[in-house]
């Protein structure tokens, strides 16, 4: 017997009087909305301290931390030290590292860094070059002197130096050429450098660290290499 229309869209059609009145017993749970503006945007701001997603990340290097131990390496600790293998690279890893102080340090003049103990930097480069046991500090120098600016006999420029004299003995000076060089290793601003290189020369000014006997015996207006 045929089913009328009817019928069938009656016997489809559910009751939803309980499902209804179901839903209807649960509470609203959901926060109020503040009215105030200040306290709606301090709760956004409080939900947003509990998302890491939501607050920005930086990169460490532009928030550097700072150094808990000051305490100087040892001499063992330092012909160990892993780094570059390019001079220049080799000199300012020592230079921004203030533990490598017995190495070699800032001098508070500009750019300029002082070879503490020539013969420890000399071993230290050695080993960054896999030559620890015929390295000196003659061989260091010359190595430090290839980076000097080059000029024909006409006195004409024809390779700008990244590295020159300094003001006193066993020290050197980076030039603006080496810039690229610094920045590149460090991953930080020429200023920031700058900064850094003033502040332990001016924490080390008694110059204490250069009287020692695997150092310069003192201070000199005058270059020797």
């Amino acid at each position: 017997m045929p089913v009328n229309t009817e019928t069938r869209l009656k016997r489809k059609r559910p009751n939803l009087g309980n499902f209804t009145h179901d839903v209807r017993t649960y509470p609203d749970i959901s926060p109020p909305t503040p009215t105030n503006s200040h306290i709606r945007c301090w709760a956004q701001f409080s939900i947003a301290q509990q998302l890491p997603c939501a607050v920005p990340s930086f990169p460490t290097s532009l928030f550097p931390l700072p150094i808990m131990n000051d305490e100087p390496m040892t001499d063992d600790e330092l012909v160990k030290m892993k780094g570059p293998s390019r001079l220049i690279g080799f000199l300012v890893h020592l230079a921004m590292n203030e533990r490598a102080r017995k190495a070699l340090r800032w001098t508070g003049n500009g750019l300029e860094f002082v070879l503490v103990n020539k013969e420890l930097v000399a071993k230290m480069w050695g080993n960054r070059k896999h030559n620890t046991k015929d390295m000196d500090y003659y061989k260091l120098s010359r190595a430090i002197r290839e980076k000097y600016e080059k000029k024909d006999k006409a006195d004409k420029n024809i390779k700008p130096g990244k590295l020159k004299k300094g003001t006193r003995t066993y020290s050197y000076v980076f030039t603006e050429h080496a810039y690229p060089d610094l920045m590149n290793q460090t991953e930080k601003d020429i200023n920031f450098i700058t900064r850094f290189a003033a502040d332990i020369g001016q924490k080390y000014s008694d110059n204490s660290d250069l009287n020692n006997v695997n150092s310069p015996k003192s201070p000199s207006p005058q270059n020797s290499d």
